[in-house]
């Protein structure tokens, strides 16, 4: 959970971190009105993402009061260790289940992926919101070449799912 303050996280790294780091870790902002640092993940139930080690490269959030004016979802932003189009949220989780069951499924969004696990469904990943690129498509045929495509039905949705089948096909 990340408190509901505006430098928790920040005061805390700050003793043991130069401001860059944080910074660079995508974890803290930096304010526009003054020189200093805010949190970039508050009042929100948090995730962490994994690579296909299960090493953390970044976090995941959600929003726990829906009147708020803000996004539903904030994601660590590209840092030097988390790339969001290299990385396949839930695989360090997935992939023995889309070895035994030769197939993965791969959804949108962070939370589907933890409701599939959730229900026993575990050969399920997700593009965290993106259409499939080529580097997480290659990184599903280590495990399985048999993929399923489960987007939103949204129109957003369906044209990920499009472009996503496209970029299969292109890796064979």
């Amino acid at each position: 959970y990340a408190p509901y303050t505006w430098d928790t996280l920040t005061k805390a790294l700050l003793g043991k971190f130069k401001p860059e780091d944080i910074l660079a870790a995508g974890v803290a902002i930096k304010s526009e009105r003054n020189q200093g640092l805010y949190d970039r993940f508050r009042h929100r139930v948090m995730f962490p993402i994994n690579d296909v080690h299960g090493n953390p490269v970044g976090f995941t959030s959600r929003i726990l009061d829906e009147n708020r004016k803000e996004g539903k979802y904030v994601n660590t932003p590209e840092t030097l260790i988390y790339s969001k189009g290299k990385i396949l949220y839930g695989l360090d989780k997935a992939r023995e289940a889309i070895r035994v069951s030769d197939c993965a499924i791969v959804v949108e969004g962070n939370m589907d992926v933890i409701a599939c696990h959730q229900l026993g469904i575990r050969n399920v990943v997700a593009s965290s919101g993106t259409a499939l690129t080529a580097d997480q498509a290659r990184l599903l045929k280590r495990y399985t070449e048999n993929l399923k495509i489960a987007f939103d039905a949204d129109p957003a949705g369906q044209s990920a799912a499009k472009r996503g089948i496209d970029v299969i096909l292109q890796e064979g």
